[in-house]
Order: structure tokens, then sequence, then C-alpha cells
């Protein structure tokens, strides 16, 4: 009888099976309880209900950070004199007054005009300061959920696990950074929401919408934040070295030349109000230290410096802002450097855009715009960076649990519950230290600049003319016309700066011409301009624990070991402000010979 045969074995599929044995023994692989896993994944396939639940998480912690807000203060504050800038302009655009600091003189003053053309719709609907100052704050946090849900979505598509993706998401709801600029005032939250937006829609544009929606993003960022220019340059770069869709050129010409037409009406704008095709503060803060200028004057020693000691200073302070964020992160960026690209170049999908963006991004700053280092001002100017860079350091940790617990189950375990404590340990002390810093500087702001606007206001005519070097709360609060001596709001100021290399002397020769009925100054700021200038002392507002005003302050970080983090410590520099009236008509006083 012939041999029965035996049944035929199932061919392999092609996919590794999680037990499958081996000469090693069971392979092992690393994910989330099914639970969470599937959950994470129904946010990912529910557009809708995953935006909801980010929504509610910006909201949950915008409401810890303003609960413990108002629990110090009364009313609404901001950590810096610059939101009350974008107020005055907002009011002054809201009552039909032009796009200007003082009513009727346009200027191009504004460095992200969407934020402040938004903040005009508000106040269109609220008038009282208090009430602005809350609705800016909530728009803040709600744009802080959206930019969760954009960074979890884009994690996905650069090829994490749901889980993962989502694990990003809530990182970079609550990083304190992000936070910070939530509550501040500013554009912060809106580019960082502009910019997500714009790398996410720009994974897939192989159809003319997708071209269209990727380039208005891109747009509207650099409406937001002009600096995102380097964030379409990197994209651009990215896609073109590894793209492999049919038509790559074509299409990545298409979103090129789209943005620059959506780009237009800013760049008009600008030019119109102030010569440039940026923003009047462009030329007031970055100058010709800049790369345009500084290529423009054909001087190529400081172009070298610009290359070789600008650009990584700039990323020095980068890699520091975002230590004092998380201790984690910077090492979980490495690692995402090593462990991650490799992925990245073996997907479907070939990028290296996540780790273009964290390498490239802040060099390119600081060579472009060197001004004051990435962790200024809480880092408003590199926020979009320091999404991208939570977003890339919770995947390089988690890749590195993966590997690890490939080869030891047990200490791949060990490592991710290590991880997973001290990372949310390290984000919840950096949520506490920033609320109590934000309200000591939204305190600092309050006893200084706010409390002399109001005393203007009450105690000056309505046509007197007032000049400052903080403009803000003193324009939106006194309601008169400033002179801004540091000539973001008066260009005319500029070529005094520019010939008197010195804000102080700047300023007595432009006054001795402009003859301003008050000055609020501070006192060390301008010795020569108060001690040859005849005048009466009105008032002062001194303040000890001062951490906003006048000073520009760095916090620090105390940490166990640089693994985690105590606090983030920021000292205080007492500050003085005074109010002069001038008398224009007396000789000026000589000084010592």
């Amino acid at each position: 009888m012939p041999k029965a045969k035996r049944p035929a074995k199932p061919k392999d599929q092609g996919r590794p099976m999680a037990s499958s044995p081996s000469k090693r023994g069971p392979v092992a692989r690393v994910s989330f309880p099914p639970a969470l896993e599937n959950g994470w994944r129904d946010l990912a396939l529910r557009p809708r209900f995953g935006l909801a639940i980010f929504l509610l998480l910006g909201l949950l912690v915008g409401g810890a950070y303003l609960i413990f807000e108002q629990s110090q203060m009364n009313g609404w504050g901001f950590p810096l004199d610059d939101p009350w800038i974008h107020f005055q302009f907002a009011r002054n655009i809201a009552d039909g007054h032009g796009f200007a600091l003082n009513a009727g003189e346009p200027v191009s003053g504004s460095t992200s005009p969407l934020w402040t053309l938004l903040l005009a719709a508000v106040h269109l609907v609220a008038q009282d300061a208090s009430a602005v100052a809350f609705v800016a704050k909530l728009i803040g946090f709600l744009l802080l959920g959206v930019s969760g849900y954009l960074g979890g979505q884009l994690l996905r598509r650069w090829g994490a696990t749901a889980g993962i993706a989502a694990f990003g998401g809530v990182a970079l709801v609550t990083m304190a950074p992000l936070g910070w600029g939530a509550l501040s005032g500013l554009e912060v939250s809106l580019y960082v929401a502009l910019s997500l937006g714009a790398l996410l829609a720009g994974q897939d544009i192989r159809t003319f919408k997708r071209r269209l929606l990727t380039s208005a993003l891109f747009a509207l960022a650099v409406y937001a934040r002009p600096e995102c220019l380097a964030l379409l340059g990197i994209y651009v770069f990215d896609r073109a070295l590894l793209g492999r869709a049919p038509g790559r050129w074509m299409n990545l010409l298409q979103v090129v030349l789209l943005s620059i037409i959506w780009m237009v009406p800013y760049a008009l704008l600008n030019y119109s109000l102030s010569g440039l095709i940026f923003p009047h503060t462009f030329r007031v803060k970055v100058g010709g230290v800049g790369l345009v200028g500084t290529l423009s004057r054909g001087e190529f020693g400081a172009f070298s410096r610009l290359l070789f000691s600008s650009g990584p200073s700039y990323v020095g302070d980068f890699i520091g802002h975002l230590f004092r964020s998380n201790p984690l992160l910077p090492w979980g960026v490495l690692a995402s450097v090593f462990l991650v690209t490799p992925r990245l170049l073996r997907s479907e999908r070939r990028t290296l855009l996540p780790v273009l963006l964290v390498l490239l991004y802040a060099y390119l700053l600081g060579v472009a715009a060197p001004f004051r280092g990435a962790a200024f001002q809480g880092g408003r100017y590199i926020a979009n960076l320091v999404a991208v860079a939570t977003l890339v350091g919770v995947w390089g940790w988690s890749e590195l649990v993966r590997q690890v617990h490939v080869r030891a189950v047990t200490g791949g375990l060990v490592l991710a519950v290590l991880l997973i404590a001290a990372g949310t340990f390290n984000q919840l002390t950096a949520g506490a230290s920033t609320a109590r810093n934000a309200v000591r500087s939204a305190k600092s702001i309050e006893a200084v600049q706010v409390q002399l606007g109001r005393w203007l206001h009450e105690n000056t005519p309505v046509d007197a003319v007032v000049a400052a070097n903080d403009i803000g709360a003193i324009s939106y609060f006194s309601e008169r016309r400033i002179l801004d001596l540091a000539g973001l709001a008066n260009p005319d100021v500029v070529p005094y700066l520019k010939e008197h290399r010195g804000i102080d002397p700047a300023a007595k020769a432009y006054l001795r011409k402009a003859q301003p009925d008050y000055m609020v100054l501070f006192p060390r700021w301008f010795p020569t301009l108060i001690m040859s200038t005849p005048h009466a002392f009105e008032t002062r507002a001194d303040y000890l624990e001062n951490t906003a005003s006048e000073w520009t302050f760095f916090p620090r970080a105390e940490t166990i070991a640089g693994v985690l983090l105590l606090r983030i410590a920021l000292d205080a520099n007492p500050t003085t402000m005074i109010v002069l009236r001038p008398d224009w008509e007396a000789p000026p006083i000589a000084g010592p010979r």
C-alpha cells in the first residue's frame, strides 16, 4: 500500500510570531497591556474622539496652572511684559485704529501678526483686561491639547506604535515649557500646533488638496512665528533627499510655491509698514548680526563666527533648556538618533525628519537670528522644537526599552518601570516649579509695569506722550501715546540707536527732539539721560522679589544625579522703575568734566 502523505506544514506568512522558538529562545516583544494598546489604537482610528480626549487633557493641565495662579494672585497676569504688546495692538485693531501700538500710527511691531489678529477677535467680545487675559490663556491650553493630539498622530505616521504615539502626545501636553507658553499670553501654543499640523499634513502630499493644506499650514506657522521658515526648509530637504513617492520633485515644488503664495500678504504687510518683508522687530532685535546682514556686508569673519560659534551655542542652550524641562529627555533624543534612525530609513515612508529637526533647527536659528539664546524667555522661540524633541525623546527611550526587553525580558520591564516613574516625577516637578515661577514673574510685571501703567492712566492728561523702554503693560493700561526707546514700535528711534551705539545716549539725543511729557524708565538703563535732563519726580515702583522686569532671567535645574528633577530655581533680582516729568524748556544739565 502506498504510504500516507504527511499533512503539509503551513507556509510561513512572513510575520514573526511573538513566541516562535529560535536558537536564542523565545523572541520577546515589548508592548503595552492589550486593553491600553487597543484603546490607544482607537484614538488613532477615531480622530474626533482622540482630539476630544487631548483637548480635555489640555484643559485639565491648564486648569491646574490656572487654579494655582488664581490662588496666588488677584486677577490674571502674564510672566512677561511682551504679551501686553500683543494686547495693545489687538485692541487698536478691534477698535479700528490700525495695526499699531499707538492709535493711527501703523507699525510692523508684532512678530506674530496671526496671534495678534486672534486676540483682536477676542477684544471684539471682551474689553476687560482680566477677561481678555483669561480667554487668551484658555485658547493657549486648548491649542496645547491640539498639539498633543497632532504630535501623537505624527509619531504614528513616522512609525511608532499606537501606545508610544499616545504616550508621546501626553508627554507633550505635560511639558513644562509648553505649559508656560500656553499661560503666557504669547503665540507659543499657536505656532506649535501649526508646526505639528504642517509636518503631519506633509507626510502625504500626493494629492493637490494635501499639498494645498500642507503649504497653508506652513505659511500660517510663519505668520505665527517667522522662525518657522526653517521648519519648511528642513521638511523640503528631507522629502527631496529620501522621498520615494512618484513625482515627488514636482509635488515638493508645488508645496514651496504655494507656501510662498500664502506668505505674500505677510510680506506685503511688513513691507508696507517697515520696508522689510519681515517684522520691524527682526530689524531691531537681530539687525545686522544675523546671517542676512552679515552676508550683505561681506563680513566673512562674522559669518564664520555664526557658523562655528553662534549656531553651536544655540544648540547648547536648547539642550540645557530641554534638560531643565526633564533631565531624561536629552538622553531619549540621543537614543533616538542611534536606535530609531535605522528604522526610519528602512520603513516604507523613508524619512529622517524627526532626527533632522532636533539636529538642525536650533542650529539654523542660531545662525540666522542669534538673539539671546534658545532658552531666552522660557524658550518661547523654540517651543515647536521642544514639542518635536519630546516626541523623539519618548520614542528613543521606548526603542531602547524594546531592545533591552528582547534580550532580557525582566531587564526591559524594570527599565520601562523606572523610566516611566522617573519621567512622570520629572514632568510633575517641572510643572509645579514652572507654575510657581510663572506666578512670581506675573507678580513682578503687575507690581511694576502694570502698576505704573494704571498710575499714568489716572494721573496724566489723555493727550500726554510717554517715553518708555518697556512698552507692553504701560501702553495697554495707560492708554497714552508711547515713544518706544527700544525702537520696536517706533522705527524713527532706530537711526539714533545705530548712531549712538547704546540705548542711553540714543535716548538722550532722540528725546531732546521728541520732547515727551513723561518718561517711564529703569534708572540703571538711562543714567546719562536722567542726569542731563531737568525733571520733576512723579512716582516709582520697587519690587524686591522681581523675576521678570528689567533683567534677563535664566532658570537653573536642581537634580539628583542629573536624573531626577528637584526644582527649577529662578533667582530674584530687585528692580526699580520711575516716572519723571521732564522740563524741556530748561537747558540740559552739564555732566562732570
